[in-house]
C-alpha cells in the first residue's frame, strides 16, 4: 500500500513519535509511506514532506486541500491517515469524490462547536487512542460509533524485560512531559501546590523536570519555579528535552507522567504516578491498570471536567516513598508490552485501511447467500433447509441472468490487500455459501457450480465423524451423511473456499469460553492440516454469537465469520458479524430479487435492528 499520514504541529508531540513508530514498521511490512507535517525531527525512514498544515486560515487550508489532493495522485496514495483535526479537516476535502479512504486518529479531546457535530471531518473511519477519547467522539462530538475503534499508540519496545533494578542513589522524582500548553498549565500547578511539600517532607528527595524549555511555561509556572530553584537548588534539576528519556526513566525511583512517558516507564518496570491534562489519577499498578489505560493514565476523561486534589497527590507520593507501594510487576511490564506493542497496533490498523478501502471502493451490499443441502428431491426434514437440485439450477440461472458473479472471502481479502487490482473486482459480486458440508452438496451442487462458472464457500467441521448431522438427529430430524475427506478435497481442487462450522456444531454460547475457544480453534487447524489450506472464515453454528464468541474467532486468525440474519448494512460494517440471508426450499424469482437486492438489506435492518 501506498500509505500517507498527515500531521499539523509545530513542535514535537506525542503523536510525531508514534507516527513515526508506525511508519517505520509499515515500511518494514512491504509499504510505502509519506509524512505531510509542518515539523517533523524525529528520524524515520518514511518520507517527509513539509507543508504548513497547522496554519489554518482559508486561504492556507485551500492551498493545503489542493497540495494535498495533488500529492495523492501523482503518488497514487492508497489510504489517508490523519493525526489531528486540523489535519482531518484538508484532509477531508483533499479525499472528497475520490475512492482514497480517510482514517483519522484521535489523539486528545476534541474542540466542542457547532460545525463539529453538523460536519464530519474525520473520514471513514476513526480510532480513539483509548477508551475514554471514544465515549467522548459518541456523546460529544457525536460520531457513529461503529466507525471508532479503540488502538492505542504503539511502542517498538527495545529495552529487555528484568525482573528488578537496584537503585543506589538518592531517591529520585522525574516529571516528565510537555511545558506548554495543557500539560504546562499542570505542570505549574505542582510546582505550586505539590513539589515544595515534597522537597520539605522528604529531605533526600532529588527531582528531574524532563520535556520541554522553561520559557513556555505559564508565567505563574516559571515564578513558582524560581523560588524553588532558590530554596533547593542542589535537589531540583531542569534538564529540559533529551532523546536518551529511558536512560532518566531507570534512575528515577517514581515518574510523574502521562501518555507515551507513562506507558513506556511502566514497561520498564519503573513506577509511574498517572498524572495528565484531565485528572491526577494517582500509582498504578495491574488492579487499576485498566482504568488508567482508559484515560490515556490522566489525559483524557469522557466528558469536559478535571480530577486534581493536590493534597491528595502529596500524600501519595510521600506514602510511595515511605512504603514503597505500587512498584509496577512484572506482570504489568508484559501486560504493557502486549497491549501497546507496534506489531499489534499496526496489524490493526492495516486491516482497517483495508477495510476502509473495500467499502469506499465499493459501497453497496454484496449479498451473501445461505445455502444446506441440495437433495435430487424435497425432504420432509422439519429444518426446511434444502433446495432441491432442479430448484438450485434455476437460482444459478437466475443470478447468471442478473449478472452475478461469485466471489469467495479469499477473493475479497486479495483485493482489500492489494494482490488483486481492484479494477478487476466485479460490478455485481455475490458470495454463495453452504453449510455443514452435506454429502449432496458434492453430488449435486459442486457439478452444477462448476457449469455456471460459480464458486462458494462451504462450511465444514473440523471433525469427520460422525459423518452425519448428528446435532439434528438427536432432536428428532432426519439423518442426512457428511462428505466424506475425498469429496472435502474435491472442492479444494475446484477452487472453492473452505471455511470451518466449529468441530461438532455446538451452539458456541452456551458452552464453557474453554470449549468453545476449542470448538472454534481446533476445526480451523484441523482443517488445514488436513486439506493443506489456509481457513480465514468461520460460521457461528445456528448464526449464535456473543462479544466474547466473536472476539474468540478472530483472535484465533479469522479473517471473517459469517452470522444468519444479524449484523451490518455492510461486510465492512463487522467482518466478524456479516449478515446471510437464508435460502428456503420454495424460493421463487421475485425472492431471489428481493434477497439480493440491496434495498432488502436496508429494510431488513430496519425492520429488525439487526
Amino acid at each position: 500500500m501506498n500509505i500517507l499520514h498527515v500531521l499539523s504541529q509545530t513542535t514535537l508531540t506525542g503523536a510525531e513519535t508514534y507516527v513515526a513508530t508506525l511508519a517505520d514498521f509499515q515500511i518494514q511490512q512491504g509499504n510505502r509511506v509519506f509524512i505531510v507535517s509542518d515539523t517533523f525531527i524525529t528520524p524515520t525512514k518514511a518520507s517527509i514532506v513539509h507543508q504548513p498544515i497547522a496554519r489554518r486560515t482559508y486561504l492556507q487550508r485551500v492551498r493545503n486541500i489542493l497540495f494535498l489532493r495533488k500529492f495523492i495522485k501523482s503518488n497514487n496514495i492508497d489510504v489517508v491517515h490523519a493525526h489531528s483535526r486540523a489535519s482531518s479537516w484538508v484532509s477531508h476535502f483533499a479525499v472528497l469524490k475520490t475512492r482514497v479512504p480517510l482514517i483519522s486518529t484521535i489523539h486528545g479531546r476534541q474542540h466542542l462547536h457547532t460545525s463539529t457535530w453538523l460536519y464530519n471531518v474525520y473520514g471513514d473511519r476513526q480510532i480513539a487512542i483509548c477508551e475514554n477519547i471514544k465515549q467522548h467522539l459518541i456523546y460529544e462530538v457525536k460520531l457513529n460509533p461503529t466507525h471508532i475503534s479503540v488502538i492505542p499508540n504503539g511502542f517498538m519496545f527495545s529495552e529487555p524485560l528484568i525482573s528488578s533494578f537496584v537503585k543506589s542513589h538518592s531517591p529520585t522524582l522525574s516529571i516528565i512531559g510537555r511545558t506548554n500548553g495543557g500539560k504546562g498549565e499542570k505542570l505549574a500547578q505542582l510546582f505550586i501546590h505539590v513539589l515544595p511539600v515534597l522537597l520539605k517532607e522528604i529531605s533526600s528527595l532529588h527531582i528531574n523536570i524532563i520535556g520541554g524549555p522553561l520559557q513556555t511555561m505559564p508565567t505563574e509556572g516559571q515564578i513558582a519555579w524560581e523560588k524553588l530553584r532558590q530554596q533547593f537548588s542542589e535537589r531540583i534539576h531542569w534538564i529540559g528535552f533529551v532523546r536518551n528519556l529511558s536512560d532518566y526513566v531507570l534512575q528515577s525511583d517514581l515518574v510523574i507522567s502521562s501518555g507515551r512517558v507513562a506507558i513506556e516507564s511502566l514497561a520498564l518496570q519503573v513506577p509511574v504516578f498517572a498524572f495528565g491534562e484531565a485528572e491526577a489519577f494517582g500509582i498504578v499498578t495491574l488492579e487499576n491498570y485498566a482504568n488508567a489505560k482508559a484515560s490515556n493514565f490522566g489525559d483524557i476523561l469522557p466528558r469536559k471536567e478535571e480530577k486534581f486534589d493536590f493534597q491528595k497527590v502529596v500524600k501519595n507520593i510521600i506514602r510511595f516513598f515511605q512504603q514503597k507501594q505500587g512498584i509496577p510487576t512484572l506482570e504489568l511490564a508484559k501486560q504493557i508490552r502486549n497491549d501497546y506493542r507496534i506489531e499489534n497496533v499496526a496489524q490493526q490498523i492495516q486491516t482497517m485501511y483495508e477495510s476502509a478501502r473495500m467499502q469506499r471502493f465499493y459501497p453497496k451490499h454484496i449479498p451473501v447467500l445461505m445455502y444446506h443441502r441440495i437433495p435430487d428431491v424435497p425432504s420432509s426434514s422439519k429444518n426446511r433447509i434444502f433446495v432441491t437440485k432442479e430448484n438450485f439450477e434455476k437460482h444459478l440461472k437466475f443470478f447468471q441472468k442478473r449478472g452475478f458473479t461469485s466471489i469467495t472471502f479469499s477473493d475479497y481479502q486479495d483485493f482489500a490487500i492489494g494482490k488483486r487490482p481492484l479494477h478487476e473486482f466485479p460490478k455485481r459480486p455475490i458470495i454463495l455459501t453452504f453449510d455443514d458440508g452435506y454429502e449432496d452438496n458434492f453430488q449435486n451442487a459442486l457439478p452444477l457450480m462448476q457449469k455456471y462458472g460459480f464458486r462458494g464457500v462451504i462450511f465444514l467441521l473440523g471433525n469427520l465423524f460422525p459423518d452425519y448431522n448428528f446435532w439434528d438427529v438427536a432432536l428428532g430430524d432426519e439423518r442426512f451423511s457428511l462428505m466424506n475427506q475425498s469429496q472435502r478435497e474435491a472442492f479444494v481442487r475446484a477452487g472453492w473456499e473452505i471455511g470451518a462450522h466449529s468441530l461438532s456444531h455446538k451452539r458456541l454460547t452456551q458452552i464453557s469460553t474453554k470449549e468453545a475457544y476449542d470448538e472454534i480453534k481446533k476445526s480451523k487447524s484441523l482443517l488445514e492440516t488436513s486439506l493443506s489450506i489456509s481457513v480465514i472464515s468461520f460460521a457461528y453454528p445456528y448464526g449464535d454469537y456473543n462479544s466474547e464468541i466473536r472476539d474468540i474467532t478472530k483472535k484465533v486468525g479469522f479473517s471473517f465469520a459469517v452470522a444468519t440474519d444479524s449484523g451490518g448494512l455492510h461486510l465492512e460494517d463487522d467482518r466478524f458479524a456479516i449478515f446471510r440471508v437464508n435460502i428456503f426450499p420454495d424460493e421463487t424469482i421475485i425472492s431471489l430479487l428481493k434477497k439480493t437486492a440491496s434495498w432488502y438489506r436496508k429494510y431488513y435492518y430496519w425492520k429488525r435492528k439487526k
